[in-house]
């Protein structure tokens, strides 16, 4: 094979280490998220430990002939890759199947052109099928690599767009007629154990957005309330965007958590909307009417929105807040008697679990 060498074997070496942590620091905001139930410093590990293997098999292949930038790009895409394969499945499963079929299918499709080609110089047939093997080799590895970046730039952009889970239902504004359990059941009974469990991401955000619509029509609210999921912290369950109307849920909670809690994070999350939507209404009151009582609440809200204690940097702070502690008393309210009247429809005792 013609060399291909512009480094030496310790530059090689000292290339993928550089270009990893550049890696990372790309990859980290856009695409990284745990896996699985795992702990942050065990997802990381396991990251490390693929894109480590990757880089090891990818430098024992090119180490001889082929030790250049290229070679360590197409490592360390691979090793990122795969992680980023090993995360997203549960999300993205039909298009990485896709993607990935489509790579196969070219690479075994190339390799049976080059393999299958005669051989005329019998006398250096052993030497031209090893050749060929690894052309067929450096071909998979390059098509995999670039099904691996498709895949990658497809999903980092719709996390940053906010689509990687598309709802299954559309999100509505409030009516004079207010929605109930009744006109949402073929939505609300897929909170049951046995069908939750095998709820599709997409539906299983439009089960929320479901709640969402309730939520608006309950609470009177003069817009409506889009529920998106977001990679948040394990310990942040969701927040509310007022300025575009914005649920965020914690997709690992969608993946793998309580419906209930997730029922809640939605319903505690509307309540914030209604506070904000208060407060305007307090903002533009007359001067002589804010003393009214019934804005008593709203100027506390006022209050705490101008200065509002985030969790992450005062935690008990933020507990205390009467907007967080009124969201908390709605949200827990209007969870148990969704769930309590969808439990009465379906005739069950309680689809709690």
């Amino acid at each position: 094979m013609k060399k291909r060498n512009n480094l030496s074997k310790v530059g090689f070496a000292l290339d993928h280490i550089w270009w990893g942590v550049i890696g990372w620091i790309w990859y980290r905001p856009l695409l990284f998220r745990t896996l699985g139930n795992l702990t942050l410093s065990e997802s990381k590990m396991i990251m490390w430990s693929i894109v480590l293997l990757s880089s090891l098999m990818g430098f024992l292949i090119n180490y001889r002939y082929n030790r250049n930038s290229l070679a360590t790009f197409i490592n360390l895409v691979t090793g990122f890759g795969i992680y980023t394969v090993l995360i997203y499945y549960p999300i993205k499963r039909t298009l990485i199947m896709i993607v990935l079929s489509i790579v196969c299918a070219l690479a075994l499709l190339y390799a049976a052109l080059v393999l299958l080609r005669k051989i005329k110089d019998k006398k250096r047939a052993k030497n031209i099928i090893k050749r060929r093997f690894m052309r067929s080799i450096e071909a998979a590895r390059v098509l995999i690599c670039i099904g691996l970046i498709v895949l990658s730039t497809v999903i980092a952009v719709n996390s940053l767009s906010g689509t990687l889970v598309r709802s299954s239902v559309k999100a509505s504004k409030a009516t004079v007629y207010e929605e109930t359990v009744h006109d949402n059941i073929k939505q609300l009974e897929l909170l049951q154990k046995d069908k939750w469990e095998s709820l599709p991401q997409g539906k299983r955000l439009g089960v929320l957005q479901t709640i969402a619509n309730m939520e608006c029509s309950s609470l009177r609210l003069p817009h409506e309330l889009n529920v998106k999921t977001e990679t948040l912290d394990a310990d942040q369950l969701g927040y509310y965007m007022d300025s575009e109307h914005l649920i965020i849920i914690n997709l690992d909670n969608l993946l793998y958590g309580n419906p209930y809690e997730l029922v809640d994070t939605v319903c505690h999350e509307s309540y914030h909307a209604l506070e904000h939507r208060l407060v305007e209404a307090y903002e533009q009151a007359d001067d002589d009417l804010k003393c009214l009582g019934i804005y008593r609440e709203a100027a506390q809200y006022k209050e705490e929105f101008d200065h509002y204690k985030d969790s992450e940097d005062d935690i008990l702070g933020y507990y205390l807040q009467v907007c967080e502690e009124d969201a908390r008393q709605h949200a827990e309210s209007a969870a148990n008697r969704y769930y309590r009247e969808i439990s009465k429809y379906l005739g069950v005792d309680s689809i709690y679990y």
